[in-house]
């Protein structure tokens, strides 16, 4: 196995991602807990969501959630090339939350569809299709330890080719530290398994801080800062930063297996303003996100994968909503 240094100060997984709204101040329950996004979904985002300090819930201790979400990019240059792209991408997840004196349970599942529009070139890949189920869970040691175990999975390939070539998957572990009721971090390793290459170990670390009652930060798959404007979660802004890698599985091109395994690696620097708005006592809610990304690079990985390439940068713009229950 090669080791690669993968902090998740910076988002690594499929997407950019949202934790769903539900998740913040849920049962262990800080009302301080602030949500990412997925397309995402970076588990160690949600790890940090997840596991803040215990204080009085907000949430239910337990409950099941079902969020859709629509992502645009606009066009942009294709550099050293008089060729453009754009994507557009949409999606479905359905997730459950538990906890109990001492633990915590969180698992997903979803499915996403993304297609890539290229003009004044060739199409080099149409777009990809993607199931993905990740689970975390903590258990407190000590009023102020905790272990933190994570794990995901996804098939993700272009659409006309085999599907159960585009697995990946990354398992971890770590511990969770509370320096006081407002701040706790989280450090861990772990090992994934993408596209790309052999398994790699990875560390992660991420932290946890609220401000003040209407101010929070966190740094896991990114940089966060949320205003929330109530101070009990009902309207948040969130301001975030991150790096993002996807991939997926290519189309077959020749019978020879060397030639089968092609496959597009695609990575992406980030910035999104998000407002979220909860309604009906929080069992139902609406967010949206507008930004840009920048330094996207796609390359190729596996014999006869085509010729690497870079795009200018885009805006991005982002629905989603979901339920409770």
């Amino acid at each position: 196995m090669k080791f690669r240094c993968f902090v998740f100060f910076l988002t690594s997984v499929s997407s950019f991602c949202f934790a769903p709204p539900f998740l913040i101040g849920a049962a262990t329950g800080a009302g301080h807990r602030t949500g990412a996004d997925s397309d995402s979904k970076s588990v160690a985002n949600k790890a940090v969501v997840a596991s803040s300090p215990p204080e009085a819930p907000a949430v239910p201790p337990s409950f099941r959630a079902v969020a859709g979400y629509s992502l645009f990019r606009t066009t942009s240059d294709l550099l050293r090339s008089d060729g453009q792209v754009s994507s557009q991408a949409y999606g479905a997840e359905v997730s459950f939350f538990a906890a109990s004196r001492g633990h915590i349970f969180f698992g997903e599942f979803g499915y996403e569809k993304t297609d890539y529009r290229f003009r004044g070139v060739a199409a080099p890949f149409d777009g990809c299709e993607q199931l993905k189920l990740s689970f975390f869970y903590e258990h407190a040691l000590t009023s102020k330890w905790a272990v933190l175990a994570l794990a995901s999975g996804a098939l993700a390939a272009e659409q006309g080719s085999d599907f159960g070539d585009g697995a990946t998957g990354r398992i971890g572990g770590g511990v969770k530290y509370a320096i006081s009721k407002d701040l706790n971090f989280s450090v861990g390793v772990g090992v994934a398994n993408r596209l790309s290459d052999d398994p790699s170990w990875f560390p992660y670390a991420g932290l946890t801080w609220r401000i003040s009652p209407n101010w929070s930060l966190r740094s896991a798959a990114g940089l966060t800062l949320v205003y929330d404007v109530f101070a009990d979660h009902t309207l948040r802004f969130e301001l975030s930063g991150g790096y993002r890698m996807s991939g997926f599985r290519l189309k077959n091109v020749s019978a020879d297996e060397e030639r089968r395994k092609r496959a597009i690696e695609i990575r992406e620097g980030e910035v999104r303003l998000g407002v979220i708005k909860e309604f009906f006592k929080r069992s139902a809610y609406i967010r949206a996100d507008v930004g840009g990304n920048f330094s996207n690079t796609y390359k190729f990985h596996g014999s006869g994968g085509g010729n690497d390439f870079r795009s200018d940068s885009a805006a991005v713009f982002r629905i989603e909503a979901g339920v409770r229950f």
